[in-house]
């Protein structure tokens, strides 16, 4: 079931019952098949907003919105990169810098995730009221893993869930070699990003828990000493400014968007042919 409410000359679209998410999927759907029409897609763009409950979660272009990133809808705080695991901590790290240069505040709101925390979203909009922001309990989520963080985009202080601030996010992201959720099909996340490669069946099957997984992070982050042909860390200086790097059978390897950026360049990435592509 679906009502429609006229406020200030927008229409809003309130979906309930226990089919909600189904309608949503469905309109949201529809609403990209009218993309090729760009007159009806605009005037749709410009008037229609999606909400359920009393949380706007979806609208259409300049006002769409994404889901509350994981339950910090009344406050917001900076969560502890360190929790996550020392590969994914470096790329969390840069994301902020990157967004920011682009103009855009963000903040780590999730890391690493307990099974108290991670059972109290999963009963988020089951037996918990509140929108439902995740599908899997612990520790089927690779925030219980370490292995994935959540943002919020801040503006003069005020977490913004403008889907546009997260599209220009996301790539970023994908970038520095994340997988960010906004490519998601079934289950569109766009304030999520998580090292790619890992699956939670995997990681049961051979550490058994969270924690035991945790414990290998001291050993595997010291493995890259012992990787055939390294031989240490080096620096890379221009014009006063250092960036890391380091040497790898006797050659000096260095971040490309950092040298980039350095050097004045843009930095275009396309997820689909894995190209960068440079520019003045």
């Amino acid at each position: 079931m679906f009502y429609i409410v006229k406020l200030k000359k927008v229409y809003y679209i309130f979906f309930s019952g226990k089919n909600r998410n189904l309608l949503l999927l469905i309109f949201n759907k529809f609403l990209d098949i009218l993309k090729p029409n760009i007159c009806l897609y605009e005037i749709l763009k410009r008037f229609l907003c999606i909400t359920r409950s009393k949380n706007l979660i979806s609208c259409i272009c300049y006002g769409k919105k994404v889901v509350p990133s994981r339950g910090i809808e009344k406050g917001v705080e900076m969560r502890d990169v360190k929790l996550l695991h020392p590969d994914l901590q470096p790329k969390a790290l840069r994301l902020i810098e990157l967004a920011k240069a682009k103009g855009i505040n963000i903040i780590i709101t999730q890391t690493w995730r307990t099974k108290e925390e991670q059972d109290a979203l999963y009963a988020q909009g089951r037996t918990r009221s509140g929108n439902i922001v995740t599908n899997v309990k612990y520790p089927h989520s690779l925030h219980c893993w370490g292995l994935a963080f959540d943002i919020a985009v801040t503006i003069n202080g005020k977490v913004n869930w403008s889907a546009k601030y997260y599209d220009i996010v996301g790539p970023i992201g994908e970038s520095l070699g994340l997988e960010w959720g906004g490519r998601w099909k079934n289950f569109v996340d766009r304030p999520h990003f998580q090292l790619p490669g890992f699956s939670v069946a995997n990681l049961i099957a051979k550490y058994h828990s969270p924690e035991m997984f945790k414990k290998s992070w001291e050993k595997t982050s010291g493995e890259v000493k012992n990787v055939a042909g390294f031989e240490g860390k080096a620096k890379v200086v221009f014009e006063g400014k250092t960036l890391s790097a380091g040497i790898l059978a006797g050659k000096t390897y260095v971040e490309l968007r950092a040298l980039a950026e350095l050097l004045g360049l843009k930095v275009n990435w396309d997820n689909g042919t894995k190209t960068v592509t440079l520019s003045k």
